[in-house]
């Protein structure tokens, strides 16, 4: 059975239960058939050694394959609890009891602050609703541990609960005590004991070490080896194995037996070896291995070795409630810094992961953790709770918290304030401005800067790369997406978003294909030849309901509401806004909200009661910082305007804020607006798709039969001088100087070369001087900055710059062309160079184009 962490967690295999004894049917016998709705707990006791947990897990398999009888809709549920006899919070097993059971991450999130007594009144609610039709076992605790547990379980519907424990005495209210004990002709036995001392002396020194540690820790339940990284460590495991000494009892997962331990104990080690050394060599390397693996999320640096590799998330599943284990083994060591980082990359990992409730209990053991707090506060935006969200980070003044911040704000739709709180720009290239600019970037897709947004989306996914920050890449290329879907660029959305698929796919980071999932759903709406498609809908709706991503299925329905009024089916699409309205609310997201209301009044363009939506989408647009928006709505209210003044105001409006986006597309709508308001009906000639709606437009409105802008319309910005200055031009970079190295000068020649029959090619003498402005993408110096050239074939008319290496190894470099008296950018190339330390010529990549980015 695959281990996940919103389903119940697997049973050992802890082979057959001991002996010829009647324990199994005995328990199974007292456990009430499936009419019996209150729930039963069973407490099992005996020495170590007596096979409590093999029958624990025995009982726990065969009741829920058999127990309701085949009219049940499956076997139930079983979920495995083992804490080794350590000291446990109750909170904290209730806590991944309902992350197994699948309830709400909102719930939990939104009482994660909350005082101790509200909180367990909330826990007990919770389990009231969702821990029920399921057998629990608690597996090696003691009363005081299992008490508060079996208070709050006993109020759930339907529920079988199997304690083990080695403690007969200290139990309340339980409905059956049963002693476990280790059949006579195995007490009497005396072959196992020689057998392990024999088993113990043919050990290495290595093993020994390790076998200690296992069997001097505070749990007793089983455990993994990915506590155990360094590779001496994990060939004495090996060993331990092939002894028998450490069983396995589920694919990556072994248990020591009591006998071994309690022999091992017994017997100690003569190895100079004290355990604490090896606890913290131990526990350093499940450090180095849980900050490695979230760096992968967040770019966060780590000490890279030959055999520390980094885990994907879903790769750490399996062992996630060890890990929640060892910042008790670290404090024990009173290693707090050692403890802080493990907190932090654990939060890290959880956040990602969406388990709100472990990350809860992490929360409640570390209150005070501000990596904690905004892993949490992550997580809490990501499931529509925008205001628990800025509660978790308050008072924290750190940049990572300014972030958070910054990333609350656009979830909630209001972009000015994003941009506020990010600040300006930084000039360092690290992590932290990676992701400062994949933010402001998403920004500035959303208030209708494409130009910037590209350019500033660019360099993010390129400092993701270099810090293999594979969860930024994906989210990166995921808004170069919609930057595309905005420019028209169909095509290249599409390759965009299959990029961004697959490396969401690869680092499982399922919110990301999920929001994929939903762009493809726009770029299909905004399709005219494609019709709607309701059963991918509901997929990628259901997607998102999962990871309880309001945003997500508030936009999805945007999309789908879309399609179906390009298809003609009005009320589909207004069910389908009315959802959508239902769901911004529910998350705050205004510019959700903004879009949808503006959407909605189209489609009732002659009902004066949906017009008052005009106003509102307005204000809510100017309010948020959405430019984009606020033109299109002023258009909109333009074209419907009553009176001749105050259609031309808004009209100014729009023209306006057009050409302060640049946006030629919005430019055309707003002047054939103003057209058909002076009765001039001169349609443009080209053959465009905008051309042929403005020219219908046009036409109805001069028939007397005026028609709303289509809805299509407002879903695309053309950029002004972005087209054809540049087509049929190709830039052309040579290396002047062989064999260039680490710390050497070489000469690079920049040309652009006019391809035959374009302008500049036909009249040499009328081209116009460009600017070349270099920028290393790696650790090299370019110099000059900038500098003058013609569009030629000649060198002379070419750019020369001097490119200095710092270190051996492939280097990128940037040159973007622009036109000198505007400032207009042409065209953007880049190109690799890989210089060698043995003084041998490298292999230089030809350059290619890349879009331009604007000024």
């Amino acid at each position: 059975m695959a281990v996940e962490l919103r389903g119940p967690s697997p049973v050992p295999d802890f082979g057959a239960v001991n002996g010829e004894g009647d324990d199994l049917p005995t328990v199974l016998g007292a456990l009430p058939a499936g009419a019996v709705l209150r729930p039963f707990v069973i407490v099992l006791h005996g020495p170590p050694g007596a096979g409590k947990s093999t029958l624990a897990a025995e009982v726990a398999r065969r009741y829920a394959r058999e127990a309701w009888g085949p009219s049940s809709s499956g076997p139930l549920p079983v979920h495995w609890l083992s804490f080794g006899g350590a000291s446990v919070d109750a909170r904290e097993i209730l806590l991944r009891l309902l992350a197994e059971c699948g309830a709400p991450r909102q719930d939990v999130i939104r009482a994660a602050l909350a005082p101790n007594r509200k909180f367990d009144r909330q826990l007990r609610e919770q389990c009231e609703e969702f821990v029920r039709e399921r057998v629990v076992v608690l597996d090696d605790v003691s009363p005081a541990v299992a008490r508060p547990v079996l208070k709050v379980l006993r109020h759930c519907y339907r529920l079988r609960v199997i304690v083990t424990s080695r403690r007969e005495h200290g139990w309340r209210g339980v409905d059956l005590r049963h002693s476990v004990r280790p059949l006579a002709s195995e007490l009497d036995s005396e072959g196992p004991e020689p057998r392990l001392r024999r088993s113990l002396e043919q050990l290495s020194a290595q093993e020994r070490i390790l076998l200690d540690f296992l069997a001097s820790r505070r749990s007793r339940a089983p455990f993994t080896t990915l506590t155990i990284r360094p590779s001496k460590r994990r060939d004495a495991m090996a060993g331990l194995l092939g002894l028998g000494l450490v069983r396995r009892v589920h694919e990556d997962r072994f248990a020591l037996s009591e006998r071994v331990r309690g022999t091992v104990l017994s017997h100690p080690s003569v190895l100079v070896t004290p355990h604490k050394d090896v606890t913290w060599e131990l526990a350093g390397a499940a450090v180095q291995l849980l900050e490695a693996s979230a760096g992968l999320l967040d770019g966060r640096k780590f000490m890279e070795t030959e055999e520390l590799v980094p885990l994907l998330p879903h790769e750490l599943v399996p062992h996630i409630d060890e890990f929640m284990q060892l910042p008790a083994e670290t404090r024990r060591l009173r290693a707090k810094h050692l403890e802080q980082r493990l907190i932090s990359a654990l939060a890290t990992i959880l956040a990602f992961l969406g388990d709100a409730h472990r990350l809860v209990a992490l929360l409640r053991r570390s209150p005070k953790n501000r990596a904690v707090r905004r892993a949490l506060c992550a997580l809490a935006r990501d499931v529509g709770l925008p205001d628990t969200a800025q509660s978790l980070i308050h008072g924290d003044t750190s940049a990572d918290a300014d972030f958070e911040r910054a990333a609350n704000h656009y979830a909630t739709g209001h972009l000015d304030s994003a941009r506020d709180a990010l600040g300006e720009p930084f000039e360092t290239e690290d992590i932290d401005t990676a992701w400062a600019l994949l933010l402001r970037g998403a920004v500035l897709c959303d208030q209708g800067h494409v130009l910037e947004a590209e350019r500033h989306l660019r360099f993010s996914a390129d400092l993701h790369r270099a810090f293999d920050c594979r969860r930024g890449t994906g989210w990166a290329l995921l808004h170069l997406a919609r930057v595309s879907l905005l420019q028209g660029h169909d095509t290249e959305a599409a390759h965009r978003l299959r990029q961004a698929a697959e490396v969401a796919e690869a680092l499982g980071d399922v919110r990301a294909q999920n929001w994929v999932e939903t762009e493809w759903l726009r770029l299909r709406a905004q399709r005219r030849d494609n019709p709607a498609a309701p059963d991918r809908d509901r997929l990628v709706l259901a997607a998102h309901e999962s990871f309880e991503d309001a945003r997500g299925m508030g936009w999805t329905h945007v999309w789908t509401g879309h399609a179906y009024e390009g298809a003609g089916e009005h009320a589909n699409a207004e069910a389908e806004w009315e959802e959508a309205l239902r769901r911004f609310a529910g998350c705050q997201d205004a510019l959700g909200l903004a879009w949808t209301r503006h959407r909605q009044a189209l489609t009732f363009a002659s009902d004066r009661a949906h017009n008052a939506h005009w106003a509102d989408a307005y204000w809510a647009f100017t309010e948020l910082g959405c430019a984009y928006g606020s033109a299109w709505t002023a258009l909109e209210i333009a074209a419907r305007a009553p009176g001749r003044a105050l259609s031309q105001s808004y009209l100014t409006i729009a023209r306006w804020v057009f050409e302060l986006l640049n946006d030629t597309n919005g430019q055309s709508w707003a002047e054939a607006v103003g057209m058909a308001h002076a009765d001039d009906a001169t349609a443009p000639t080209t053959g465009s798709h905008m051309s042929d709606d403005i020219r219908q437009f046009l036409a109805n409105h001069e028939a007397g039969e005026p028609t709303p802008i289509p809805l299509h319309a407002r879903d695309l910005i053309l950029i002004q001088g972005q087209s054809d200055t540049s087509a049929g031009c190709r830039v052309r970079i040579t290396l002047l100087d062989e064999s260039p190295t680490a710390d050497t000068t070489a000469r690079l020649l920049v040309r652009v070369a006019p391809g035959p029959g374009h302008p500049w090619a036909s009249n040499p003498r009328a081209t116009p001087w460009l600017t070349a402005t270099a920028l290393p993408l790696t650790h090299a110096t370019l110099e000059p900055a900038s500098a003058l050239l013609r569009p030629s074939e000649q060198e002379e008319h070419g750019a020369e710059f001097d490119f200095v290496p710092h270190r051996t190894g492939t280097h990128r470099l940037r040159f973007t062309i622009a036109l000198e008296s505007t400032g207009t950018v042409l065209q953007q190339v880049e190109t690799e160079l890989d210089i060698l330390d043995t003084g041998q010529p490298g292999n230089h990549a030809a350059p290619h184009a890349v879009t331009p980015r604007g000024r």
